[in-house]
């Protein structure tokens, strides 16, 4: 696997990679977490664990929102979904310095609670505005508003849960979770 990641990485960036190592406690395991030292700096590949999530495009489409409105982030260098080695895909980003969110023994809720919380105040203060919600797919997320968001995928959609209630009753139900 190593020499696999080796091999990827080199070719991507171009830098001999003098040493990877595992990195411990990732927040809910989602990806395999790699720092790669280069002889002048390190890097972060995350090795993606389902080739849906994170969806296509998202993680370029949020690096260039951040660097759109002059917010500090992890430089993306590389990003492929179509390695024969990672069919999941991987991508490579800076490594960035200090107390990362990896080193932190967080549990599910407390995780989402924190990410929420950056998530509204980066938004608040970098007066970023959200103009459409949903999966980022290719770069666009997929709907206009939350509630689109929520309906399309979940309530009414191709891809809705199985369920006993019957569309009337969903209905209701997300009128009281939307109020």
């Amino acid at each position: 696997m190593m020499c696999m990641i080796k091999q990827a990485f080199e070719s991507a960036i171009g830098k001999e990679a003098i040493s990877i190592h595992p990195c411990k406690n990732q927040i809910l395991n989602i990806n395999h977490v790699y720092r790669i030292e280069t002889e002048d700096r390190p890097y972060i590949m995350k090795l993606y664990r389902s080739p849906g999530y994170p969806e296509e495009g998202k993680m370029l489409f949020v690096a260039e929102k951040l660097a759109e409105h002059s917010v500090p982030h992890a430089r993306v260098y590389s990003y492929n979904r179509g390695d024969d080695d990672f069919p999941n895909g991987y991508i490579i980003e800076e490594c960035l310095l200090g107390i990362t969110a990896d080193r932190l023994a967080l549990d599910e809720k407390e995780t989402c609670s924190i990410y929420g919380k950056l998530a509204d105040l980066a938004s608040e203060v970098h007066q970023i505005k959200f103009a459409k919600y949903g999966f980022i797919e290719r770069g666009a997320p997929d709907c206009a508003t939350f509630t689109q968001h929520i309906e399309n995928n979940f309530i009414y959609g191709p891809n809705r849960m199985q369920s006993a209630y019957t569309d009337a009753r969903l209905d209701q139900i997300k009128r009281i979770v939307v109020e």
